[in-house]
């Protein structure tokens, strides 16, 4: 039958549905189909003529698919051995359209890159632009392996706390519903104050752990990352997402993929 594509493409369509139609037993289902209907070889004929046709058709859909996609400039975004990168998903309610506020996030961003950089690697990294989509803008950029390990803990950490103040959040609408007033809902509406600032505290401490630098500068770096560990949950409860890829060398772990 026509139409063979690459080994990985052939890969990639098993998980699409077509596994069938690359099956090392295809040629003995053939046969197996020939031998069952040796008195009515138009069944087997049939049978053939179905198959082929099937594989044909889905060759052609999968082909239509990547040209489209290599028309349209959407290309494999798998990253090098060794190497990671880091991607915000920014929604438009958190600038509401308006390019100058769109350009804060983006400061906030590079920001809080170089901070992270700074802290978990001793020197300040360049913020490189990887990629660029704007349906829902995301931002891709370049970092180096500690820098999103390090996110990744962050993220995590935040993630605890949100579920957290979650639970407290539920609580005090159920008093509230309840008529209660008071000092009761007061302590709850502190306790999710409280439970930011020990995240926050917490995360700006995980990143300086390793630090090097003069005290002088820990301490310009602690105020620094704080504010930016403050702004970053904020900004997370208000939808912003973040995607964190890493890609082992051949001697340690498998690609890691972590999603916020």
């Amino acid at each position: 039958m026509g139409g063979e594509i690459a080994p990985s493409q052939a890969e990639l369509i098993g998980e699409m549905g077509g596994a069938e139609f690359f099956d090392r037993s295809i040629a003995d289902k053939v046969n197996d189909s020939i031998a069952r209907n040796a008195m009515t070889p138009s069944v087997a004929r049939d049978f053939v003529k179905d198959l082929a046709s099937r594989r044909q058709e889905f060759l052609e859909t999968v082909t239509s698919t990547f040209q489209g996609l290599e028309g349209l400039k959407i290309t494999d975004t798998r990253i090098e051995a060794g190497s990671a990168d880091v991607a915000f998903l920014i929604p438009r309610d958190l600038f509401n359209n308006q390019v100058g506020t769109f350009a804060k996030e983006l400061v906030f961003i590079n920001l809080l890159i170089r901070d992270c950089s700074e802290a978990t690697t001793g020197k300040v990294e360049s913020v490189d632009l990887k990629e660029l989509s704007s349906s829902v803008p995301t931002v891709a950029l370049a970092a180096s392996a500690r820098v999103v390990l390090a996110l990744a803990k962050i993220l995590n950490k935040f993630l605890d706390a949100w579920k957290r103040i979650e639970e407290i959040r539920e609580v005090r609408g159920r008093l509230t519903k309840m008529g209660l007033k008071g000092v009761a809902l007061e302590e709850l509406t502190g306790q999710i104050s409280t439970t930011v600032e020990e995240v926050v505290e917490e995360s700006t401490s995980t990143l300086l752990i390793e630090y090097n630098g003069d005290s002088g500068r820990k301490n310009e770096l602690s105020n620094a990352l704080t504010q930016d560990m403050r702004r970053l949950f904020g900004q997370i409860e208000r939808g912003l997402k973040i995607e964190l890829h890493a890609e082992a060398k051949a001697d340690e772990q498998d690609e890691v993929y972590l999603d916020d």
